[in-house]
């Protein structure tokens, strides 16, 4: 048999975004949820799976205890019995919150685009050009003392240090909110004020 002379063969130690996430404790809850969830209805393979393809992703990586405070406000609404995943009261809703986590943090930039904090919208309340998984675009907010603290949708804080993380496939950038830009249409917001006004 031939004898294949391995010494110069060229080891890969570059990170996917799946890779790098795998291996940061503080994020270990965010890597779970990717893992659980589908890259869509009709589709078998999970977001984590597509993390560690080839691409151009940008990653707002919830903390672990940016997870915990939403759960605690899914709570405090009345949504789940207690703040944790065992809470829910349907596995369809479970899976309807992860979906919301894991859908909103991911914007998918196809052949071209991805997103280091330089190439962040330049003007406070700007649109990223390309939407998230859920289909929806995200916008960029600057502190007025301090130009380096970026919020994503006014409510996302990007972590200080944990950001512009480079990967293979794309940029990781560590948040300490969870990103779920409301659903609600005109009409819902109007009902719920005209219900708190009639209380």
């Amino acid at each position: 048999t031939e004898e294949i002379d391995t010494s110069n063969r060229y080891t890969f130690e570059e990170e996917t975004v799946a890779s790098y996430l795998e291996k940061q404790p503080q994020l270990s809850q965010y890597v779970d949820l990717l893992k659980q969830t589908p890259i869509s209805s009709r589709s078998t393979s999970s977001v984590w799976q597509l993390m560690a393809a080839r691409g151009h992703f940008t990653c707002f990586a919830p903390t672990n205890d940016a997870i915990q405070l939403y759960l605690d406000t899914l709570q405090r609404k009345g949504i789940i019995s207690t703040a944790s995943w065992d809470g829910f009261p349907s596995e369809r809703s479970r899976d309807s919150i992860r979906d919301v986590i894991v859908y909103n943090s991911i914007i998918d930039g196809g052949n071209t685009t991805v997103y280091s904090t330089s190439e962040f919208p330049a003007t406070d309340r700007s649109e990223f050009v390309v939407a998230n998984m859920n289909e929806r675009k995200l916008y960029v907010t600057r502190s007025t003392i301090n130009p380096d603290s970026i919020f994503i949708n006014g409510e996302a804080p990007l972590d200080m240090k944990q950001r512009d993380i480079e990967a293979i496939n794309g940029y990781v950038h560590h948040v300490h909110a969870v990103i779920a830009p409301s659903n609600d249409t005109m009409r819902d917001i109007l009902e719920e004020c005209e219900q708190k006004g009639q209380t």
